[in-house]
């Protein structure tokens, strides 16, 4: 007696294209594609990982196949207007509910970045880091208001930050959307809790050479980062224009 299996076969990320695959170069503009990439790439998280700086190659099967390298771009359009995002890297964080991945996923697949500044917003209402980036109100309140119309796909994750009260630490937020730290636009630390660049990996664009240059109304902008200014408890990093 015999029997036909039907088996379904996802979409699967490797470093090196594929054998006879036609890839196309760039991310897909459907946001529910952009999951099933990001998925592949968490499932091969043992060979993609948040150090990984070249091309990653996502096929499934025939149906389709792109090529993402860090510094792709999309369009995101939500209330405050359309703007750029580009990849970061790869598995650059843990998940914080494993079921939007279906379960079997620890990592986000994708990090995006937008390309210029979104506008001009305060870390808190007073100049004080206390609390570090999980009590300031650009966490609490601007970022869920920035996310407002935004894909439904964007997955959260735990974000690792250090409190100026107790730089000893490393704590979690758990985040849609975030800034990037110190350590993972320079690589280094100058100004950041160390126990913080410790626990954080340079984005692979920035590790590529990708500029830190972003622009606000057509002109070079400072920008801020989620990082503490470790030996002040009156400010947060930020990258000066």
């Amino acid at each position: 007696e015999f029997k036909i299996v039907r088996v379904k076969i996802g979409p699967i990320a490797t470093t090196s294209p594929v054998s006879g695959v036609s890839y196309v170069d760039g991310l897909p503009s459907d946001w529910n594609r952009i999951k099933e990439i990001g998925m592949a790439i968490s499932e091969a998280s043992g060979s993609i990982n948040a150090n990984t700086t070249g091309s990653v190659y996502v096929n499934k099967g025939n149906t389709w196949a792109y090529k993402i390298t860090p510094g792709n771009t999309i369009n995101v359009t939500s209330q405050i207007g359309t703007y750029a995002y580009a990849v970061m890297g790869f598995n650059n964080f843990a998940l914080t509910n494993q079921g939007n991945y279906g379960g079997r996923h620890t990592t986000a697949g994708l990090t995006f970045e937008a390309v210029k500044c979104v506008g001009e917003y305060k870390m808190n209402n007073d100049v004080i880091n206390s609390g570090g980036w999980g009590n300031c109100l650009m966490r609490t309140s601007t970022m869920s208001t920035l996310q407002s119309g935004m894909p439904a796909t964007l997955a959260q994750v735990k974000l690792p930050y250090v409190d100026y009260d107790n730089q000893s630490v490393v704590l979690y937020s758990d985040d849609y959307l975030f800034l990037p730290a110190e350590k993972e636009v320079f690589g280094t630390r100058a100004w950041s809790p160390t126990t913080e660049a410790n626990a954080l990996t340079q984005f692979a664009y920035y590790k590529n050479g990708g500029s830190k240059i972003k622009y606000l109304n057509g002109y070079e902008n400072s920008w801020w980062l989620r990082s503490v200014y470790s030996s002040h408890n009156y400010s947060f990093c930020s990258v000066s224009y």
